[in-house]
């Protein structure tokens, strides 16, 4: 999961995360590099950066 990648290259993980079979609750990240991959491409879930 791109989440654990941004929080391994510094990134705060504020909320959310967590899953309840298919659903993904939504995630809020702070302090994320500019040049991490979840930066940069496209997430297909609900991630605020």
């Amino acid at each position: 999961m791109r989440t654990s990648e941004a929080t391994r290259e510094g990134a705060t993980l504020l909320c959310g995360g967590s899953r309840e079979k298919s659903l993904l609750h939504p995630i809020v990240l702070e302090n994320v590099n500019p040049k991490s991959k979840i930066a940069r491409r496209e997430i297909f879930g609900p991630v605020t950066v």
